[in-house]
């Protein structure tokens, strides 16, 4: 339960099941073979939306925080990510391709 709101923590958002839950975000960040750009900034965004969550079911509910200011530190997240993962493969791309091996 929530100390504040006294409402029921869903089960992805408690922090007991963080590791859980983070994992297969993970596994799709590392050992997905042949990632592109777009798949790579979809579990960006995935990750980060999963962070936010969380941090939302474990906030401070006595906080003078806004719904908006949530939503412009998500939208900003998600935006700065996205975009280094983005030029990061884009930039890197030849370095990629020469790789050989798992």
């Amino acid at each position: 339960m929530h100390p504040d709101t006294q409402e029921i923590i869903a089960k992805p958002m408690r922090l007991s099941s963080f590791v859980a839950f983070n994992i297969p975000i993970l596994l799709l960040t590392l050992f997905v073979k042949n990632q592109t750009p777009l798949f790579n900034v979809g579990v960006q965004w995935l990750n980060q939306t999963y962070n936010a969550a969380m941090n939302y079911g474990n906030r401070n509910a006595s906080s003078p925080l806004t719904t908006g200011d949530l939503a412009k530190g998500y939208s900003f997240a998600v935006g700065v990510s996205c975009s280094v993962v983005f030029f990061a493969r884009l930039v890197l791309a030849k370095q990629l391709a020469g790789l050989k091996g798992t």
